[in-house]
């Protein structure tokens, strides 16, 4: 029997890069893009990682299916690393299990976040680091530190958005987030108080 479940997982496995590569494949196809080996095994690497990673925090096919495809046209719609943006939610879903706080919501949120870093206008890179930094803070419970700082300093907009939401300035975020105080949850609830002026002046970028 459990080499049988082995061999299940093997095939599993073995489905699901073969999908990524497809996908993959096709989209630059699509494009007339070419893509050396080594490029697409690691873009199916990627594929593979990510549809791991939300299968952990979705509670079926469909709805797995559901969120990718959302969170892909955030991060399309945003122009952020989607990757990046997956790893915030999934960090995100895992931190509020306990405070009931539904899929929609955590999707809005995403998208908040995503509009800021856009809005902050830094590097690729930097965006990227900033979301790693801010998925490192809901995994741990608390934004502070190197977290904290990450935030403030490569996507000011973000920063600002956290604490017109807790109706502070950024100059009191800090403080908070030095004292171990700005929790998780401050955090959401307060990019969810700021998700409409975040949206009304995203949509006046070009």
């Amino acid at each position: 029997r459990q080499q049988k479940q082995a061999t299940d997982a093997n095939t599993l496995s073995a489905k699901a890069m073969g999908d990524a590569w497809r996908v993959t494949g096709t989209v630059l196809a699509a494009l007339g893009l070419k893509a050396t080996i080594g490029e697409l095994a690691r873009m199916a690497d990627a594929a593979v990682n990510i549809e791991s990673r939300l299968r952990l925090v979705t509670g079926s096919s469909e709805e797995l299916a559901r969120v990718q495809g959302q969170l892909f046209r955030v991060a399309q719609d945003a122009r952020v690393n989607f990757q990046s943006l997956v790893g915030t939610y999934t960090q995100m879903s895992r931190a509020t299990k306990e405070l009931g706080i539904d899929q929609t919501t955590l999707l809005g949120i995403t998208k908040t976040i995503s509009q800021a870093v856009t809005i902050s206008g830094g590097s690729a890179a930097s965006a990227e680091a900033a979301l790693v930094q801010l998925s490192q803070g809901f995994a741990s419970g608390t934004l502070r530190g190197e977290e904290l700082n990450s935030v403030l300093e490569q996507t000011p907009r973000l920063a600002q958005a956290i604490a017109q939401g807790m109706g502070k300035t950024t100059g009191e975020l800090r403080a908070l987030g030095a004292a171990g105080a700005l929790t998780a949850e401050q955090v959401l609830y307060a990019l969810q108080k700021s998700g409409a002026a975040v949206e009304a002046e995203f949509t006046k970028m070009t």
